[in-house]
C-alpha cells in the first residue's frame, strides 16, 4: 500500500496496512483519497457528493479509529 519512501518502519508499516484493512469501506475510502491521492477537501466532497463539514467530520473520525487501531497494532509486534 505504500511506496518505499513512505519513512515508515516495517513494523509501522504492517500496523498501518492492518489498520487500513480493518476500517469500514467508508473510512478507508476517505483516508485513501485524502493521504494517498492527496485530494482537497473540497475534491473529496465533489467526488463523494457529501458537503466539506462532512467530509472533515468524516476524516477525524477515520484518523481517530486508525490511530488506535494502529497503536494496537505496533503493542501485538513489540
Amino acid at each position: 500500500i505504500l511506496a518505499p519512501q513512505s519513512g515508515l518502519s516495517a513494523d509501522e508499516k504492517f500496523a498501518l496496512e492492518g489498520a487500513l484493512f480493518s476500517l469500514s469501506a467508508q473510512d478507508r475510502e476517505i483516508l485513501t483519497l485524502k493521504y494517498l491521492d492527496g485530494l482537497s477537501y473540497e475534491e473529496l466532497g465533489d467526488r463523494l457528493e457529501i458537503p466539506r463539514g462532512t467530509v472533515m467530520s468524516r476524516l477525524f473520525h477515520a484518523r481517530k479509529k486508525i490511530q488506535a487501531k494502529m497503536t494496537a497494532n505496533l503493542g501485538k509486534h513489540t
